[in-house]
């Protein structure tokens, strides 16, 4: 087993250039998790983090404790597993050298190990079967209760605490090390909230809300089980609620509603109209403006991606704001149809999506296994099919479209036009694929 090396894109050669390195060499590492009593966790979580600079390497890390300490810890990347039924894991893939080792207990906050946490160090040697046994113990906890500048409690905001590392340990690099390391809570109804099981280091705390941070991150030290307790105030905030209606007047359920705040837009959310076509957007600054953003249902519970309409400079209200549909916004319009190769085989299973012609919007779906695809509830204008879900795909345009008002396009059996050229290269062991269309 090898452990991959990053993919990096080549400078724009007049044909896309994609390359595939192979890194350091995998080997064997088995261990079992533990409780304080000694007894195996079932089904533990394990992160064995690597240093950064091994994936590169085919003799893996380097990096000894004593390093010169005037540098920066070392930064790790993560492979993350869960141990079997009776705490035990296997891999094959570590590469040589020092790796740390993070375990916590299965995700129930109501087994009473639930802070619980362990970490072990283990050099891993080339040819060898290394084996290590990581001891679950209580870890630190932050305590406090979140209120607004007027004393009241705020329930349901997300309080996460970033570890930071430590130099012995390192620092994490990635999402899947800071799944163990770091923690997230909600506030209850009361605004309290306890975050346990947490790691000796520094943490950035912080507070936000629909991927909003409401309070500037504060950096904590933890001392191994120390309890701390952090009571942070936020500005009052206001609300608005919004009524959606059709064009003739009716409300709107299942809407969903994006609110755009300053440069930070993270596509549609859960939060979607009710029965009555409303929905209420919190934790709005009272004297500020927002932008937001209509997207109506798209299928299995999903809202579409491409917005039916776009609300500017609205501001908090305690009165509730009728929002009417007009009739080029009323999402009635769809495009079907059945994606084919050059020869009229059906390409299943594979991914395809409707941009507006500006490139601003874009929903993607996926065929089904006859090479069917279908988007409903659109608005009408301008459309490009492409290859690929989603603009970070780097897609073929299949079709030029447009749609009117409540139109309803089959657009039959659709193929690239143009051919495409597979070239594979070996270099040094390395595989090297070229895919072009002209």
């Amino acid at each position: 087993g090898y452990h991959p090396s990053p993919l990096e894109s080549m400078p724009w050669t007049g044909e896309p250039r994609l390359t595939l390195a192979l890194g350091a060499r995998g080997h064997n590492l088995t261990g079992v998790v533990v409780g304080g009593d000694g007894q195996p966790v079932p089904f533990a979580q394990v992160v064995i983090a690597v240093d950064e600079d091994a994936r590169d390497a085919a003799e893996g890390s380097t990096w000894t404790q004593g390093n010169d300490r005037s540098v920066k810890p070392v930064e790790r990347e993560a492979i993350l597993l869960r141990a079997r039924a009776d705490g035990t894991f296997a891999t094959e893939e570590v590469p040589g050298g020092h790796a740390v080792l993070f375990a916590r207990p299965p995700m129930d906050p109501s087994k009473p190990n639930a802070g619980d946490i362990g970490v072990a160090e283990v050099w891993v040697e080339e040819g060898q079967r290394t084996r290590v046994t990581i001891e679950l113990e209580a870890g630190g906890e932050i305590t406090g209760i979140v209120q607004d500048e007027s004393g009241a409690p705020v329930a349901g905001v997300l309080i996460t605490a970033e570890w930071r590392g430590t130099w012995e340990l390192g620092t994490p690099e990635g999402d899947l090390g800071s799944l163990l390391t770091s923690r997230q809570i909600t506030t209850q109804l009361d605004g309290s909230y306890r975050l346990g099981g947490l790691l000796e280091g520094s943490y950035d705390l912080e507070v936000s809300e629909s991927n909003e941070r409401l309070v500037e991150a504060e950096r904590f030290f933890v001392g191994s089980g120390e309890a701390r307790v952090w009571n942070p105030i936020l500005p009052n905030r206001s609300s608005l609620t919004l009524r959606v209606l059709d064009p003739a007047g009716n409300p709107l359920p299942g809407f969903g509603v994006e609110p755009l705040r300053g440069s930070l837009f993270m596509g549609p959310t859960e939060d979607v109209t009710d029965s009555q076509g409303e929905v209420t957007i919190r934790s709005l600054d009272p004297h500020g403006s927002i932008e937001v953003m209509l997207y109506a249902p798209f299928t299995g519970g999903l809202l579409s991606q491409i917005p039916s309409k776009i609300l500017s400079g609205l501001r908090p209200s305690p009165e509730v704001q009728e929002v009417r549909l007009g009739a080029s916004e009323w999402p009635l319009s769809a495009v079907h149809g059945i994606w084919v190769d050059q020869g009229g085989s059906p390409i299943g299973d594979s991914g395809i999506s409707l941009r507006t012609a500006d490139g601003q919007w874009e929903h993607g779906t996926v065929t089904d296994a006859m090479g069917k695809f279908a988007f409903a509830w659109l608005p009408a204008g301008e459309f490009e099919l492409r290859t690929g879900r989603s603009r970070f795909d780097t897609g073929m345009r299949l079709e030029t479209l447009a749609l009117a008002p409540g139109q309803v396009l089959d657009l039959g059996p659709v193929a690239l036009r143009g051919t495409a050229k597979l070239v594979v290269e070996m270099t040094q062991g390395a595989v090297a694929v070229l895919i072009y269309y002209h």
